[in-house]
């Protein structure tokens, strides 16, 4: 009957596996890294057509004189946005948001093409407006020592925790990492 070999009946039920829900799960983490990279691609395209892939970004050239007339800004008058604050780091990453805005409510094939009509969410919005301030193309040309939080703001002109945010997004720095790179270089 039985032998060493034989298993032994199980006493409780075995757990229960929800193929359905952990496949949603990763079609779903799967589309946001589809949109994300979307949303790098469409930020890189826009910087190849304002000739804007420079450090650092120059940004208000883009807000006031987009490629191909996505948009109009009347310079005399410019967003409300762009009026609250005097620090010109602040300054840069609110027009980012705004430029980001604008090309996520425009009719701009690329954009239509590969994200929809509909407008960007405020994470998509971030997003762009990071790949635009940020782009891979020129993080992934700095050496390691470059890509430290502190440095990448100097060189990108953004704000420390942007900086740190987007190396961390990226992969370039661990999160634990953030902290002691940021205090080590600003000291």
């Amino acid at each position: 009957m039985y032998n060493d070999h034989t298993p032994i009946p199980l006493t409780h039920p075995l757990p229960t596996v929800q193929p359905a829900a952990a496949s949603f799960v990763t079609n779903r983490g799967m589309q946001a890294i589809i949109r994300r990279a979307r949303l790098e691609y469409l930020a890189t395209q826009l910087l190849t057509l304002s000739r804007a892939l420079r450090l650092p970004v120059p940004i208000e050239d883009i807000l006031y004189s987009p490629p191909l007339d996505l948009w109009h800004i009347n310079p005399d008058q410019p967003p409300p946005c762009l009026m609250q604050t005097h620090d010109p780091l602040i300054k840069r990453l609110e027009m980012a948001r705004t430029v980001a805005r604008l090309v996520g409510e425009s009719g701009w094939e690329p954009r239509q093409r590969l994200l929809g009509s509909q407008s960007f969410s405020r994470n998509e919005s971030d997003i762009f407006c990071m790949a635009l301030l940020i782009p891979t193309a020129l993080l992934a040309g700095l050496n390691e020592q470059q890509r430290l939080p502190g440095r990448v703001s100097c060189l990108f002109q953004v704000p420390d925790e942007q900086a740190a945010i987007r190396l961390v997004e990226l992969g370039y720095v661990a999160r634990t990492q953030v902290n002691t790179l940021t205090e080590c270089f600003t000291r």
